[in-house]
């Protein structure tokens, strides 16, 4: 028998209209490493961003390539990337960007947050598109990007603790007739 609570069910639409303030500290408090990243308030302010932007199902990480590079794909094929997710809170030309009060590393970690919570929230859907060179060069030998350190274990946490089934597309945009390659029809299901 599957025994597991879903608190935040987000792959309709982030559907947390009934959040109060303690169900909006769920995430930070099931993934303490996140108070490393972000304050509560920069949780709450991402969560309730990605609620007004998120489609379900359309989303891409990437690894190995420029950020430019994912988000003309994922532009191309009419998905999201953290990037499209955030919206005004990425805009460092706008003023809710939260960019305007922090340092270099203060934004590194605020972007690692927000990677968390992406990835957390990819892990309530079915399905995520992942770009990357093709092997061997597919992962960072060193280890240290936000893919591999933060968006990849969150997913697989989220799929052993609540026995989710997330189908992960592994797309190799640089290799020509791999740039599509098994990748259903995502952005229209």
């Amino acid at each position: 028998m599957n025994h597991h609570i879903n608190i935040v069910a987000m792959p309709t639409a982030i559907d947390m209209t009934d959040f109060s303030q303690d169900a909006r500290c769920y995430l930070s408090s099931s993934m303490p490493v996140l108070r490393q990243y972000l304050t509560i308030k920069e949780e709450n302010q991402i969560i309730e961003q990605f609620r007004q932007s998120w489609r379900p199902n359309v989303q891409v990480l990437w690894n190995g390539i420029l950020r430019e590079e994912a988000q003309k794909w994922a532009d191309e094929h009419n998905m999201q990337t953290l990037t499209t997710v955030m919206g005004l809170l990425m805009n460092k030309e706008n003023p809710l960007c939260p960019n305007h009060d922090k340092t270099k590393s203060s934004w590194a970690r605020y972007i690692k947050g927000a990677s968390a919570v992406f990835a957390w929230s990819i892990s309530r859907g079915k399905t995520v598109v992942v770009l990357s060179p093709p092997p061997p060069q597919r992962f960072n030998p060193i280890g240290l990007t936000n893919f591999q350190m933060i968006e990849a274990p969150i997913l697989h946490w989220a799929a052993a603790l609540s026995h989710t089934s997330l189908q992960i597309y592994s797309v190799h945009p640089m290799v020509k007739g791999a740039e599509d390659f098994s990748l259903p029809d995502l952005a229209r299901e």
